[in-house]
């Protein structure tokens, strides 16, 4: 019974630990991407829709994800809006997206 017990708080405690230092479930990203953006302001807002097509290396397949009003964008680690990124579309950077169809971007990360 003792080891019973002890093998429940494990698992639990494992799980726990495991949920707890988790990024957004369903959440992947793109490292090192080259990213090409398509984006446009949303009407009455700072905030940008669109999507971007990024690809993690030289011969990889671009992945288009789309980028909506909730997508943070950063530049060089800050918050950013979109006259920031001119009228330059090819960049560097990572970009964190949801799992689902379409991929939604939640973090932008360009350099």
């Amino acid at each position: 019974m003792k080891i019973l017990f002890s093998a429940i708080i494990f698992i639990f405690a494992t799980t726990a630990y495991g949920l707890a230092n988790a990024e957004t479930p369903g959440e992947r990203y793109i490292e090192h991407a080259e990213i090409i953006l398509n984006l446009e302001r949303t009407d009455g807002t700072e905030n940008a829709h669109g999507y971007l097509l990024a690809k993690p290396c030289e011969n990889c397949t671009q992945t288009r994800i789309e980028v909506n009003e909730s997508t943070e964008i950063f530049l060089n680690g800050k918050p950013t809006k979109l006259d920031a990124l001119a009228l330059k579309i090819d960049w560097q950077g990572m970009v964190f997206f949801n799992s689902g169809s379409p991929a939604i971007a939640t973090r932008l990360m360009l350099q």
